[in-house]
């Protein structure tokens, strides 16, 4: 995936007005694409059955068989999920242009935006100490200044 598939990409609808409609293995059945609450319940399952108990929990109205979903069926519900949410599981093509070496990495959307929140609350801290020290100036007073303003007078208190 090239960062413009990122961009063009739709969000995927979601509910069941659009459900999955998956044949496979003598088994049929609509599903739903999982949610953020869907996955995050499914880390705590043992990771041999995390795909039968989300597949379970996505079912819009199909029940396993006598015996568990057959292995075929599982397989075509998580081709059908990844064709309708491409952004579900995003790989990223990489390139070396030194040596001219390619591969594929995945990229963990939650850890970057965790990452990108912790950077900027430690960013905003040091602000508010700088312009705290310089002005004395509250913390309120300062995070609720527009961040123009904040830069304009972080610039004057000498950050680098």
């Amino acid at each position: 995936m090239q960062p413009a598939d990122l961009l063009a990409a739709a969000p995927p609808e979601n509910d069941s007005a659009h459900p999955l409609a998956v044949t496979a293995a003598g088994v049929y059945g609509n599903f739903r694409l999982p949610t953020t609450e869907d996955l995050v319940a499914a880390a705590v399952i043992a990771r041999e059955s995390r795909r039968h108990w989300l597949l379970s929990r996505c079912s819009l109205d199909a029940a396993p068989p006598d015996g568990g979903w057959p292995d075929a069926f599982v397989t075509a519900v998580a081709e059908k999920m990844a064709a309708a949410d491409p952004l579900g599981d995003v790989t990223l093509s990489l390139d070396c242009n030194a040596c001219g070496h390619s591969w594929s990495a995945p990229f963990d959307t939650g850890a970057f935006l965790w990452a990108e929140l912790s950077a900027w609350a430690t960013r905003l801290m040091s602000e508010v100490h700088l312009l705290a020290t310089s002005y004395g100036w509250t913390e309120r007073e300062i995070v609720s200044l527009p961040p123009h303003r904040r830069e304009y007078y972080l610039e004057r208190a000498g950050r680098s």
